[in-house]
């Protein structure tokens, strides 16, 4: 049977000190009484070494306290209209983030085709993960992790039903200098328990030379 709103495998007790410094400045620790969505667990075995059990430490939510404001981790959560995320990064032997996966809940509010999700927030869904994929890759390469998109094509290979869980994979394709190029898709899962891939996209992601702080609006120092 599955174990609450979050699917099969519960992954035990953790706090806020359990989060590595990678994770730390935009995600929390899963919250012991939820388990791993079933569907993101078999979207792993795709990623995984064969026989090999999702890791403790790499299961968050999203940091609420931080995000208030956010449209897919505030906004739309406040007025349930989206599910929490789920994130589990996979990373290799050297601890680089190799891998972002995401899972959502989605509700008949995201409606686009009748019985479908919106085509434009299931692009949020994918920008969404390879922001996350960005930015922790980074980190876990020591740089600042402080990117941003700067293009996002998404080819729709099949609608994406409502509603239910979905569960965005995103991955490296290449790095030159400060851009980050990154590749993915949307699955979807169907009747049998497989995964289907409704879309899949590319990106690029530049890492700012100045931080988020350096989007802000420059004083007027003249007045």
């Amino acid at each position: 049977p599955q174990g609450g709103i979050f699917g099969l495998m519960s992954l035990g007790k953790r706090n806020t000190r359990d989060v590595p410094e990678v994770f730390r400045a935009r995600y929390a620790c899963l919250p012991e009484h939820h388990a791993l969505p079933h569907v993101l667990v078999v979207a792993l075995q795709t990623l995984l070494p064969a026989g090999a059990s999702p890791e403790l430490d790499r299961a968050f939510v999203r940091d609420k306290t931080r995000f208030p404001r956010h449209w897919l981790h505030g906004t739309l959560p406040k007025y349930r209209l989206l599910e929490q995320a789920v994130y589990y990064f996979h990373m290799d032997a050297q601890h680089v983030v190799r891998a972002a996966l995401v899972c959502w809940g989605l509700t008949p509010q995201l409606e686009g085709p009748p019985g479908f999700c919106h085509g434009g927030c299931s692009a949020s869904l994918l920008d969404d993960a390879f922001g996350a994929f960005a930015n922790t890759h980074l980190r876990s390469c020591g740089g600042s992790g402080q990117a941003v998109t700067a293009f996002l094509h998404v080819d729709y290979k099949k609608p994406t039903p409502l509603t239910g869980k979905v569960v965005c994979i995103a991955e490296l394709d290449r790095v030159e200098g400060r851009k980050v190029f990154v590749k993915g898709r949307l699955l979807a899962p169907c009747a049998d328990g497989s995964l289907n891939a409704t879309c899949e996209a590319h990106a690029l992601f530049i890492e700012l030379k100045d931080g988020y702080d350096g989007m802000q609006p420059k004083a007027d120092v003249s007045k």
